[in-house]
């Protein structure tokens, strides 16, 4: 059997090509994550938020008050909620949500009552799955107790793979429920 060999120059050709794709791919990636934070930080100031860098010592926040925690993540506690047990690993989160774009003219989806979604979204705390996201997980974490109440602004690194592939950061206000596994 004869083996085919490429020539060195097809070869060299070959390999710049792909580098360059890379490349090309890379800097489009760059210039849309520079434009979703553009986006952001026209949302923050459009809407008076004041960026915190750390929580509130008594975890009180100001109307207009987001902590920008270490992954990126904005995050308004609004009510603490109820009750003294904290949520842990594998416990069941009922979520209700409103998601809305940063730009001026954007459309809200929203899982908040019962008229608008018959079934609130429902997940294990801290497993990856399709029906959470990094973003939500996080501020599970942080509202801790039953019925709390939220509100983040999620880049798309944070956000659904939806959100990742397109680059599009979004505004959440979530409340969850909790059932102890």
């Amino acid at each position: 059997m004869k083996q085919m060999h490429l020539p060195l120059f097809m070869i060299a050709a070959i390999a710049v090509l792909t580098i360059t794709g890379c490349k090309d791919r890379d800097s489009v990636y760059s210039v849309q994550r520079k434009a979703e934070k553009k986006l952001i930080e026209e949302y923050i100031k459009r809407e008076n938020i004041k960026v915190l860098n750390e929580f509130p010592a008594d975890n009180q926040f100001a109307d207009n008050e987001y902590v920008l925690t270490e992954s990126g993540l904005y995050f308004q506690l609004v009510d603490e909620g109820t009750g003294t047990d904290t949520i842990a690993y594998n416990d069941k989160v009922i979520l209700r949500y409103k998601r809305w774009g940063l730009n001026s003219y954007s459309d809200t989806i929203s899982y908040w009552t019962t008229d608008e979604s018959a079934y609130p979204l429902t997940f294990q705390y801290g497993i990856s799955s399709d029906y959470s996201c990094e973003a939500w997980q996080e501020a599970v974490g942080y509202m801790k107790r039953n019925n709390s109440h939220a509100k983040l602004i999620v880049e798309s690194k944070l956000g659904f793979s939806d959100d990742e592939n397109s680059v599009t950061p979004y505004a959440y206000e979530i409340k969850i429920k909790i059932q102890k596994n």
